[in-house]
């Protein structure tokens, strides 16, 4: 048995079996003129009504919870130690929006940041992967989110930190009792 004979949807006409998206000529050119005619349609409808796609997507999530949280877990999980630099970034981003901090910084800034060193800035510890981003004069003090402001430090040393300045911490004992307790919680 060959085979089966393909044909154009529009007008029946015999098309050859390299033939990938089914048309004859003059209905392939057709169809992808259809195709720009859709997209701008569909460009104008997205500048028209700019949270649509979000409002459905927070529609299904009211609806089907489980299912939605099954496929963010599968994306992170996949997504893996790319998916934590991105969601640290992305709430590092949402504290200097709330606290209206000056500056920013690029992904590609950042990635030099993580890249210059893999030891804690104030204890010389080892990071090992395991690091927060800190600003070196805090964003509660009215500090820059610039990248000069940001280094990279132990989870011990940067919650123990708090709301200090860089040389407010070093000053104190603070940084060898974080260290050496470990008093912190890897989230």
């Amino acid at each position: 048995m060959g085979r089966p004979v393909k044909t154009c949807p529009e007008c029946d006409a015999l098309l050859r079996s390299t033939n990938r998206n089914g048309y004859c000529r003059r209905h392939r050119y057709l169809s992808e003129l259809h195709r720009a005619v859709m997209q701008r349609a569909k460009e104008r409808c997205d500048a028209k009504h700019p949270n649509r796609h979000r409002n459905a997507a927070r529609r299904y999530y009211r609806k089907h919870p489980n299912r939605a949280k099954a496929a963010t877990k599968t994306w992170r999980r996949k997504g893996g130690p790319k998916y934590m630099a991105w969601a640290r970034r992305a709430a590092q981003r949402r504290r200097t929006r709330l606290v209206n901090a000056e500056g920013g910084f690029t992904n590609a800034e950042m990635d030099a940041l993580l890249a210059s060193s893999d030891r804690c800035t104030y204890c010389d510890c080892l990071l090992d992967g395991v690091y927060h981003v800190d600003h070196r004069f805090p964003l509660a003090r009215g500090g820059t989110n610039n990248i000069e402001n940001l280094t990279l430090a132990c989870p011990s040393c940067n919650t123990s930190k708090g709301t200090m300045t860089d040389k407010e911490f070093l000053t104190t004992t603070a940084v060898v009792e974080a260290c050496e307790a470990g008093a912190w919680v890897d989230l």
